[in-house]
């Protein structure tokens, strides 16, 4: 089948969200030795000529801000809520503040950075925007296999390449 050409940009950044290592608990544990590798914000927009969407990975936990953040990538990408996807890697090597529940330590100046990140790849990934092209194929790749193997007449802990994955 010939490939067709069309109206399809696409435009990707990544932007350095890293706190600085003496702000946070990363995921429960008080000493840190420092940064083994810095936390990303990614965004891949897509436009077609008449409709725009966001791609939104951030290295972290969760999302604790995510109102917020919707509606300031919507705000600077001109969208509707209902084109942007945004996910969490959920990276325990991250800041955490006990699942949204009380924490010892201030949030707000790492959502501040998160925020900023966020925005700021949305928004660098827009400005990016050239002309690209889209296919796919099939496969099997066995990098995230799932864990649930059936031993005797129960799950266990295992390797089960064939059962679903996400």
């Amino acid at each position: 089948m010939a490939a067709q050409t069309g109206n399809l940009r696409a435009g990707a950044a990544k932007v350095d969200i890293t706190p600085p290592k003496e702000w946070f608990p990363i995921q429960g544990r008080q000493v840190l030795a420092g940064v083994h590798d810095p936390l990303f914000a990614r965004a891949l927009v897509l436009d077609n000529g008449s409709s725009k969407v966001a791609l939104i990975s951030v290295d972290t936990a969760g999302i604790r801000n995510s109102d917020e953040v919707v509606k300031a990538v919507t705000a600077e990408l001109g969208i509707p809520a209902s084109h942007l996807s945004m996910a969490a890697t959920h990276d325990h090597n991250t800041p955490t503040f006990g699942g949204g529940g009380p924490s010892a330590y201030d949030p707000a100046p790492y959502l501040a950075i998160l925020l900023k990140g966020v925005v700021e790849a949305a928004r660098q990934a827009d400005a990016h925007l050239q002309p690209a092209r889209i296919g796919f194929g099939s496969g099997k790749a066995y990098v995230n296999t799932n864990r649930d193997e059936k031993i005797g007449d129960s799950y266990k802990m295992g390797y089960a390449p064939e059962g679903p994955t996400d």
